[in-house]
């Protein structure tokens, strides 16, 4: 008896086949072959089937099958055609989703080996495929920035000193996120591209007033000096402004509050840094940088 009409009696009986069509009143219809709706409802009904054998003879089921009640799975997952087992984690307080993915991967290395395998969905595969690309994101913001100031000021040296600034924002966010004890997320980078932008507009402001004061004839010193004098206050005013605007982040609470702490932490400590400390030094950072562009200028002149 092939094993074959076994299965077809079967998936005839647990479902449905289709036989042909035929067209009937100018209308085509489908012919399936299937069991009714009660003729699931026992399982023994079964052993009521037959299947023909090699010689034509109609054997039934109970002469070669018995039934045994199993407990099992009601449904049977699959992912890419693959048997699967969803795994659903939530991250412990005080830790990262980044760090949570990091430790079920060394997890799944380390119990199961090589004989099994996994894939991130939903949310995770999301934060796995955009965190490698964080990383382009913030240096094309950094190189935009710069060649942006390079084409205004045309030169090459003055934008080095209005983004000298971005290094102590960085360190600020990083001190935030510690001082607020967050771990550096998708959120705090975004807060970090964030800090880009605003730590860049400090020292813009110092640096073109010191070309303007150094084109009128002034010493890159006195340039300088006055410069960072000038704009002290509208820096400050800004950028306090700024600080005091998106510190209740800093205090949030409820649902999604471990997103705007993150992010608040990030922004509010790297501005506070850049305004308190870039600010002093970015005209001494400008002082370097024109000194170095004259000196250079003229020996190539020469």
């Amino acid at each position: 008896m092939p094993l074959n009409s076994v299965f077809t009696a079967l998936g005839y009986y647990m479902g449905e086949a289709y036989v042909n069509d035929y067209v009937q009143f100018g209308h085509i219809y489908q012919v399936k072959l299937g069991a009714g709706d009660r003729a699931q409802r026992v399982i023994d009904d079964v052993l009521k089937l037959s299947v023909p054998n090699a010689s034509g003879e109609m054997v039934p089921f109970s002469s070669f099958t018995r039934v045994e009640e199993q407990l099992g799975m009601d449904q049977i997952n699959r992912y890419n055609m693959y048997s699967t087992a969803a795994v659903t984690c939530n991250v412990a307080p005080g830790s990262s989703s980044g760090e949570g993915i990091r430790q079920m991967e060394s997890l799944i290395k380390e119990h199961l080996g090589d004989e099994f395998g996994y894939e991130w969905t939903s949310v995770a595969y999301q934060e796995t495929q955009a965190g490698t690309t964080t990383t382009v994101v913030f240096i094309m913001a950094l190189l935009v920035a710069f060649l942006v100031l390079a084409a205004q000021y045309e030169s090459w040296t003055s934008p080095v000193a209005a983004v000298m600034g971005i290094p102590v924002a960085l360190l600020g966010a990083m001190l935030g996120c510690y001082v607020m004890g967050t771990p550096v997320s998708i959120y705090t980078q975004i807060g970090i591209i964030l800090l880009v932008a605003l730590s860049a507009k400090n020292g813009i402001l110092i640096v073109e007033f010191a070309r303007d004061f150094r084109a009128q004839g002034n010493s890159i010193r006195d340039a300088a000096f006055q410069a960072g004098h000038i704009r002290l206050r509208p820096i400050l005013m800004t950028s306090l402004a700024f600080v005091l605007g998106v510190m209740p982040l800093l205090f949030a609470t409820g649902a999604g509050a471990g997103s705007r702490v993150a992010l608040g932490a990030a922004v509010v400590f790297g501005m506070a840094l850049n305004t308190l400390l870039a600010t002093v030094y970015i005209p001494n950072f400008y002082e370097l940088m024109q000194k170095l562009q004259e000196k250079f200028g003229k020996n190539k002149g020469k």
